[in-house]
């Protein structure tokens, strides 16, 4: 499910909600897929003033659980919510400056293995036109995962 509202030309929200529960088959037999999370839900809101955009985003991704093929032990990643800022200033219409915050409320929890703490990314996305649209050629980092404040 996808919802977008248009609140105002400079404010835009946004909700995406997705049900998951697929299934494997291997050798004949059909199993449900538990590395998939049975629930994921998206949601934010989007600003635009004159250069200027700014997007606030957050996103809920559930438990998953399953016996490890290789060890028989079981095995559990924990569910998630995960708070991002995205802030872009337009250069020009070939150059953007981007930074982003990443896992913004610093939330720890397990994935797989223990997921990034909050990072930060600065750089400059560049687009170049072919076929008389511009298409994103580039993107500089100049910055990654600065060490975090305690």
């Amino acid at each position: 499910m996808d919802i977008r509202h248009c609140v105002s030309r400079a404010w835009q929200t946004y909700l995406n909600y997705t049900f998951e529960s697929g299934s494997l088959t291997e050798s004949g037999n059909t199993v449900r897929n538990w590395d998939l999370p049975r629930h994921m839900v998206r949601f934010g809101g989007d600003y635009t003033h004159k250069k200027f955009n700014e997007i606030l985003d957050a996103q809920y991704v559930g438990a998953r659980q399953k016996v490890d093929a290789a060890t028989g032990k079981y095995g559990a990643e924990d569910s998630f919510f995960l708070v991002n800022l995205y802030l872009n200033y337009n250069l020009n219409q070939q150059a953007k400056i981007q930074l982003s915050i990443e896992n913004l409320l610093n939330r720890k929890f397990y994935a797989g293995e223990a997921a990034k703490e909050r990072s930060y990314t600065l750089g400059v996305k560049t687009y170049v036109p072919m076929n008389g649209v511009l298409t994103e050629h580039q993107q500089h980092r100049v910055m990654h995962s600065l060490v975090q404040p305690n």
